[in-house]
């Protein structure tokens, strides 16, 4: 509550927008997944409980106090960051890894100055070809008239809109995928 903008919310993501979050991700193919925004951790639980055995999770928070809850999850394919998304490149790059299969991001997309130069100069250096981002906002951000299909559409070859009335509030899910 002492950070509303930034993390968007004041209740975790209910099971039914974290389900239609990740369905269209097939986590048979994906390696390599990072979350952008993971907040308390309940996205990040159901990510690594779809994912491989043989695949990692690297989560950025930058949030001191949701950090500090992640890192009581104990898994071995994850690696928590309390770091800013901004770094994401170079961080990554620190860790040796230049390319991401999946990016999932619960971030308040219109809380953010410059989310468009995030997905352009950010997101999509990160990604493989033909790599998956999946994003959502809350139905109560394109009331206030912040519109995020526009962007996205600029930058992937496509974009597919699921809406979830369970969550508080109800949200838009954005699946989308790089262009070759």
């Amino acid at each position: 509550m002492k950070d509303v903008k930034r993390t968007g919310s004041l209740v975790p993501d209910s099971r039914s927008c974290i389900r239609r979050l990740l369905c269209h991700i097939n986590f048979e193919d994906v390696r390599l997944i990072v979350e952008w925004g993971a907040g308390s951790g309940a996205v990040t639980q159901s990510i690594l409980e779809r994912m491989t055995p043989s695949s990692r999770l690297v989560s950025f928070e930058a949030n001191p106090n949701f950090y500090q809850q992640l890192k009581t999850i104990s898994d071995p394919r994850l690696i928590i960051l309390h770091e800013d998304v901004w770094n994401s490149k170079r961080v990554l790059g620190q860790l040796g890894i230049s390319l991401v299969d999946c990016v999932v991001s619960t971030l308040p997309t219109s809380n953010i100055p410059g989310y468009e130069f995030l997905v352009r100069d950010v997101l999509r250096s990160i990604l493989v070809p033909q790599g998956v981002f999946v994003q959502y906002t809350h139905v109560v951000t394109a009331l206030k008239g912040f519109q995020l299909r526009p962007i996205l559409s600029r930058y992937f070859e496509k974009v597919k809109k699921d809406l979830t009335l369970f969550n508080l509030p109800p949200a838009w899910i954005y699946t989308c995928k790089v262009r070759k």
